[in-house]
């Protein structure tokens, strides 16, 4: 009974997301590759990456120019798509990025344009439509509550940035559609959008060196046990 509580412990202390690959850089194929089971940022976890079909009327955006790079900041993990593209006038390209989001919970979500640069009715937008409690489902169904997130630079319109807030969930469906349109007669440039979310605190992970005086520990104990039994007048 004492090992089997032993083992309990062990189980507890060493959660199954210690041993999940991180997130690292990496092209927008490297992601889609991970396919179920994803990488983690801290107690997050994102998988299912998804080149999505575009909506119609624009060009892809190269995939030479599509970079995945993972934003570690404490409290708003997430990653930066960067692009890296600029348009003419009477071009438009556009990326359409699916994912899934789990943890422990998470509570907010926030969405920007990077580097955001439009002459006259050029135009970037970056939409986040969230599945919140749910993956999406074929054609973009939602089967939970449904949320949308808009930054835009429209010139004379500018909303850099959007964020939402909602009840504490463990599972986030996204799709990402980030577009830059030269206009007519005007032009645009985007170098990135970033999409960031906001976990719960989740009990800390013990530090190896902490792992190992753990073990230490419980081998003395053991050990102390052990002699008491055999040798019971010392």
């Amino acid at each position: 009974m004492k090992r089997a509580c032993l083992v309990t412990v062990m189980c507890w202390l060493l959660p199954s997301a210690a041993f999940a690959a991180p997130c690292i850089p990496g092209s927008l194929a490297t992601y889609v590759g991970l396919g179920a089971g994803g990488c983690n940022i801290g107690s997050a976890t994102f998988a299912n990456f998804v080149d999505l079909p575009l909506l119609g009327g624009a060009s892809p955006i190269p995939d030479s120019g599509t970079f995945v790079d993972p934003i570690t900041t404490p409290g708003a993990p997430g990653f930066g798509f960067q692009v890296n593209i600029l348009q003419d006038p009477n071009h438009m390209a556009e990326r359409r990025i699916g994912f899934t989001l789990s943890g422990p919970g998470f509570t907010s979500s926030q969405l920007g344009l990077v580097n955001s640069v439009v002459n006259i009715d050029g135009a970037n937008t970056a939409i986040e439509n969230e599945c919140l409690g749910a993956a999406f489902g074929l054609g973009g169904s939602c089967g939970a509550t449904f949320g949308q997130l808009t930054a835009l630079d429209l010139g004379f319109l500018t909303q850099l940035t959007d964020s939402s807030t909602f009840a504490n969930i463990a599972l986030l469906g996204v799709i990402l559609d980030i577009t830059v349109d030269g206009g007519t007669i005007g032009g645009a440039s985007l170098a990135s959008a970033t999409a960031q979310f906001t976990p719960i605190q989740a009990a800390p992970v013990p530090e190896p060196a902490t792992l190992g005086l753990l073990g230490l520990g419980l081998a003395a104990i053991a050990g102390q046990r052990y002699r008491a039994r055999k040798n019971p007048n010392a």
